[in-house]
């Protein structure tokens, strides 16, 4: 009998210990903040491709040639789609829920955009020491794991207020 109830509690005990955020997955609302000219777009996929989640180009003429060189690529370890929030902005969703989380940033040394002195922001805070850095002729990629993202629905509740803005300049 002792067994039995081990057998349905053992893995009661798992699931409830599963549910822990509410059974909500957590996510944080990530978006880029253009700084002049520059033209962006998010991608739709779950996890990244040769694309990026945001992908940021020079400028509008740019993004719209057959062949548009970008300026920057910005992928996170999984996104759960993209959202028009109601601050009017459109985010894309990352997934904090994984054990292993990242963002991968590459800038093509060949835009407008790029410039050694230029820094990555995350909700204002320079980001500094990633995991990994490239250097290489024509992009520098820098790897941050588990960057600093605001969930943005605690106790499953979106608060559009908790959002994640990441910026360069």
């Amino acid at each position: 009998m002792k067994k039995l109830i081990g057998l349905f509690f053992l893995p009661l005990i798992f699931s409830l210990s599963s549910c822990k955020d509410g059974g909500v997955t957590a996510i944080a609302y990530v978006r880029y903040a253009p700084q002049g000219e520059e033209y962006f777009h998010y991608t739709s996929y779950m996890y990244p491709t040769s694309h990026g989640h945001i992908v940021v180009y020079d400028n509008e003429e740019e993004a719209q040639k057959e062949y548009g060189q970008e300026a920057i690529m910005i992928s996170f370890h999984k996104a759960m789609g993209t959202i028009d929030a109601s601050d009017g902005y459109k985010y894309i969703l990352s997934d904090l829920s994984e054990r292993a989380r990242y963002m991968q940033v590459y800038l093509y040394k060949g835009s407008e955009l790029y410039s050694a002195s230029k820094k990555l922001y995350l909700n204002g805070v320079e980001l500094t020491n990633p995991s990994h850095t490239s250097d290489l002729e024509t992009l520098v990629s820098y790897t941050y794991d588990f960057p600093n993202f605001i969930r943005t629905n605690p106790n499953g509740h979106i608060d559009e207020s908790l959002v994640n803005t990441i910026e360069y300049k």
